[in-house]
């Protein structure tokens, strides 16, 4: 596992081939898990109906602030959208001018790009994207099984929680 992983976060997040089961265990009705960002997990039901609730936390990393950042600044700087040097991969490539390149335009990204701005707009999107509040869904689960041909559906009305 990737201690706070990112979204395809190498060869520590790949689904496909997570590696051997490093633990197995039953849930029961009322269990309560806790799976740490980025570890690989699968859950199989038994030969019953199972219903499982997945709480997850809303949350921005540095890495997203940075690379919206970085976007930015690279919209209207046309130094940041260049080609990197020819010689970058080669062994005689001045690495010295490749590191001063590279530290003006973290400078510019600190210098230009309006961080209070980007954070005020992180904000707004956490808060338009948190989904809404709904009663008694759980309720209308259950009555699943009585939904025929004749039944008449609907969306239910989203309700805010105050």
């Amino acid at each position: 596992m990737a201690e706070l992983a990112l979204k395809g976060h190498g060869e520590h997040a790949r689904q496909d081939n997570p590696g051997p089961v490093s633990e197995e265990f039953e849930l029961r009705a009322g269990d309560t898990l806790y799976l740490p960002r980025g570890l690989v997990h699968e859950a199989i039901s038994t030969d019953e109906t199972s219903l499982h609730v997945t709480t997850g936390i809303l949350s921005w990393t540095w890495f997203d602030f940075l690379h919206e950042a970085v976007e930015r600044l690279a919209s209207s700087d046309r130094q940041v959208r260049a080609a990197l040097p020819p010689a970058f991969a080669r062994p005689d490539c001045d690495r010295s001018a490749f590191r001063n390149t590279f530290a003006e335009l973290a400078s510019r990204l600190a210098r230009e790009v309006d961080a209070d701005e980007i954070r005020r707009g992180f904000a707004e999107r956490f808060i338009d994207r948190r989904p809404p509040f709904l009663r008694h869904q759980m309720r209308a689960l259950t009555q699943i099984g009585d939904v025929g041909l004749d039944s008449v559906v609907g969306a239910v009305p989203c309700l805010s929680n105050g």
